[in-house]
């Protein structure tokens, strides 16, 4: 005959504990299916909600009509539209600021852009802050067809040397009062690395300066109220013959402007002036 052993207490309590964590075990898995199923159902409804808001016409701009430019003088405002690269309709939401700037900023050099956007009602706002032009420059272009140099206008540069195409700025050839009035001649490389110095002294010379000549990087030439200048090459000692020029702002009480070919500057220690010949009177001339 089989004998009974009697269940303890303990072992009963222990087996009701083992059942109790299996149903809350269960009832966690119950509860994070219905979590993941909850997170699912939210994440598409923020993507279908998104997309919805996205496609909203009231956030969307349709055309270039609904971009404002501000702070341009220089370039006119369908030039800038021109040059922004989007897509019509567009979506403002999805619009990147930072690449439209940078974009534009490739595109033309501005000192600096500020781009808005508006939802309601949609719009863009463009505030630009153009490089200030204070000399117009000209590149010597050799013809293919008869080998003549000829001058071509490369565009405008600013105090600090950056060059604007001259592509750009339509509202400079549509106003002349805004054309800066120094002119640059030269192949731009190899004035540029001076100009941020070389500007200033112009600019501030009691002499009016209205051309610079940097065709032969060994004799820069100007062109000013007292005629041509020799400068000589690009060196420490150009702010002394600018001085040096100041100097001689009463030649015209001296010489007849007419008669001077050139002034040379090249060396400030020994500065001259080259004039005409006096003209050969009419009884040398039969001899």
């Amino acid at each position: 005959m089989a004998k009974i052993i009697p269940i303890s207490s303990k072992t009963r309590n222990r087996n009701s504990e083992i059942n109790n964590r299996r149903k809350e075990l269960k009832t966690k898995r119950r509860l994070n299916t219905i979590l993941v199923l909850m997170r699912t159902l939210l994440i598409i409804s923020f993507a279908g909600g998104a997309f919805w808001l996205l496609t909203l016409p009231h956030w969307v701009i349709r055309s270039s009509d609904e971009i404002t430019v501000k702070g341009n003088k220089f370039l006119s405002e369908n030039e800038v539209k021109k040059l922004i690269p989007l897509s019509y309709p567009q979506p403002l939401l999805t619009l990147s600021i930072e690449d439209l700037k940078e974009n534009l900023k490739a595109k033309i050099p501005f000192e600096d852009i500020v781009i808005n956007r508006e939802i309601l009602p949609p719009k863009i706002t463009i505030k630009v802050l153009e490089r200030q032009p204070v000399a117009v420059a000209f590149a010597p272009v050799v013809s293919p067809k008869n080998k003549k140099v000829k001058f071509t206008k490369i565009g405008y540069l600013d105090s600090k040397g950056i060059l604007v195409s001259s592509e750009f700025y339509q509202n400079l050839k549509d106003d002349k009062k805004l054309l800066p009035n120094l002119e640059i001649v030269g192949n731009y490389n190899h004035y540029s690395p001076y100009w941020e110095d070389l500007y200033p002294l112009i600019n501030s010379s009691s002499i009016k300066i209205t051309k610079i000549n940097w065709q032969n990087p060994n004799n820069i030439i100007l062109r000013t109220k007292l005629g041509t200048v020799y400068m000589g090459a690009y060196t420490s000692q150009f702010p002394q013959k600018l001085t040096l020029l100041t100097k001689i702002k009463q030649l015209p009480q001296k010489v007849n402007l007419n008669e001077i070919i050139y002034i040379d500057l090249s060396d400030p220690d020994f500065p001259s002036i080259k004039e005409k010949k006096p003209p050969k009177e009419k009884s040398e001339q039969k001899k």
